[in-house]
């Protein structure tokens, strides 16, 4: 009885100090004087610590395993014994019903998990009758009769008005409060990533889900990213300073199974780290801002296809290649991209120097205008 009340006692002391913490945060980051970055990173960590020590209270210490019988990453609870599926985009503590919170949950039949390269995992390589093949059905398939937002119910298209404003400023790393037209871009948004005009379909990419369009490719590859675009390293330091631990597990991990975990694991982590989703929104839209650029019938190179199967659509930047991994899927036009192109989203995007690019094989203006 008396360690029970120790405990609890314990507890709202660990409560208190952390909802005066996350008072002082909030008022750093709204104050009209403007907010100290160096005080709001220091606040981030101790309401983080904070939170740690009530949560092993509470419920124990987390445990992250594979379960291949629901081919799911799981995470179980010790005090219960419990084990519960970490969904697509979302924590084990969101609601699904949740859309109005970032990562809110999209299911989607592809993830950037299986289009990413490991140093852990090889596959056969597939013959050039095979990649022909594949590349031909994609080149005649038929576009489903509903659009990307029709069949995603959890997301949205970015409206023109947050579309426009993206296009028209150069330096998105600099917000710090976004207007009430721009706050939709902290939901599940896709948008317009405008392929050349020799293609036969244009593209799409979605915000603030942890396994497809721009958020994974951030999280997986923001060392590559940050090589390209300036003031994303900057901002990386400045801003994601907190997770950059977490960020350098999901560039090192060498399986799908390892970046899973590690992904949810930082999911979990920005649950408690609600001042993180501006900077997160802005590397997001800073890697939209370069795809955009560095998407033109100067710098495609052509299609391929990867040893799981999935074209593949390169780019020369510089001396390297940007990939554009494109799904499966083909969706009528949208209108609101004011294109009459049917769309195809981008799952995921690296980069491979251009030695390995000329091993590979692939085919140079597949996607004839049509």
């Amino acid at each position: 009885m008396g360690s029970r009340l120790a405990t609890q006692s314990k507890l709202s002391s660990l409560e208190s100090m952390r909802a005066a913490k996350t008072e002082q945060l909030n008022n750093a980051m709204f104050s009209d004087n403007g907010a100290n970055s160096g005080n709001i990173i220091s606040l981030g960590k101790e309401i983080n610590a904070l939170t740690s020590q009530i949560n092993q209270i509470q419920y124990g210490i987390p445990q992250y395993y594979y379960d291949p019988k629901i081919n799911k990453v799981v995470v179980e609870m010790p005090k219960n014994g419990s084990s519960v599926p970490i969904m697509l985009g979302q924590s084990s503590t969101q609601e699904e019903s949740d859309t109005t919170s970032p990562r809110a949950k999209v299911t989607l039949p592809e993830n950037g998990l299986d289009m990413d390269i490991y140093s852990d995992v090889v596959m056969d390589r597939l013959s050039e009758d095979e990649s022909n093949t594949i590349i031909n059905q994609y080149e005649t398939q038929t576009p489903k009769s509903v659009t990307v937002a029709q069949q995603y119910r959890g997301s949205k298209i970015a409206s023109q008005t947050a579309q426009d404003q993206i296009e028209r400023d150069n330096n998105p790393e600099r917000w710090v409060n976004l207007s009430n037209e721009m706050q939709e871009l902290f939901l599940p948004s896709w948008l317009h990533v405008q392929f050349p005009s020799i293609f036969g379909y244009t593209g799409a990419a979605l915000l603030n889900n942890f396994y497809h369009g721009f958020l994974h490719t951030f999280v997986r590859h923001w060392d590559q990213w940050q090589e390209y675009i300036p003031g994303l390293e900057q901002l990386i330091t400045n801003e994601l300073s907190e997770i950059k631990y977490l960020l350098d597990q999901i560039r090192n991990a060498r399986n799908p199974n390892s970046s899973g975990e590690a992904i949810n694991r930082l999911n979990i982590e920005l649950a408690r780290l609600p001042h993180l989703n501006l900077p997160l929104l802005k590397a997001q839209i800073l890697i939209y801002k370069f795809m955009q650029k560095n998407i033109s019938e100067t710098s495609y190179l052509g299609e391929g296809v990867s040893n799981g199967q999935q074209v593949r659509v390169y780019f020369q930047v510089g001396n390297q290649v940007m990939v554009i991994c494109v799904s499966k899927e083909i969706y009528s036009p949208s209108p609101e991209f004011n294109d009459q192109r049917p769309v195809r989203l981008i799952v995921t995007s690296f980069f491979i120097d251009r030695k390995t690019f000329d091993k590979l094989f692939f085919k140079k203006k597949c996607w004839p205008k049509k």
